[in-house]
């Protein structure tokens, strides 16, 4: 078990964050603590999407080409992401890529922002890219407008397995950020 796994399983969630410090401490602790076992149920704690959203992706698309998985493991605990594909009318499929970098980052963030205010798992981005990158108070433009919108559909397309092995337990979750979407305009 992990020093932050020690701190929260003796002092509590709360409490141990005043043991780890830094600029992430929070979300380290809210990361490790989603990790745990829940002992009294013998099944694993739920998995926080804010988890995976500050360490869970890749910083960067550079080494990975849009067919491949991409995989960060912990002391117990594996997640993969899986990149999503459209089949093209001549029968190959075109991947979208893993979903990468601070783009990607700020919307899943916008994604979890929205859903717990609204108390509903549908989030509406907006009625255009232009709407949606103003909620983002981001620049518009042609760089911006290319990066959010190949960003939306990678995270719209992929596929996450989150595996746990601790001991004698082994779990798997598998999971998609998004379950349904509709795009209008170019593809």
């Amino acid at each position: 078990m992990g020093r932050v796994h020690q701190l929260i399983d003796a002092h509590g969630k709360k409490a141990a964050l005043e043991h780890v410090k830094g600029r992430r401490a929070a979300s380290v602790i809210e990361a490790a603590w989603a990790t745990m076992l829940d002992e009294r149920a013998g099944a694993v704690a739920s998995f926080i999407y804010s988890g995976w959203c500050h360490a869970g992706l890749p910083h960067r698309k550079k080494g990975l080409a849009d067919s491949d998985a991409w995989a960060i493991r912990t002391d117990h605990v594996t997640l993969t992401v899986e990149p999503g594909w459209i089949e093209q009318e001549c029968g190959s499929r075109r991947y979208f890529g893993v979903p990468y970098g601070p783009t990607a980052r700020l919307i899943l963030i916008y994604l979890q922002t929205r859903a717990l205010e609204t108390g509903c798992r549908e989030v509406e981005l907006g009625r255009s890219l232009r709407q949606f990158l103003s909620r983002l108070d981001l620049e518009q433009g042609g760089r911006t407008n290319r990066a959010v919108r190949e960003q939306i559909e990678r995270i719209s397309n992929c596929r996450l397995t989150f595996r746990l092995n601790k001991g004698s337990m082994r779990g798997v979750s598998n999971q998609s950020i998004v379950e349904t979407a509709v795009f209008f305009g170019d593809a």
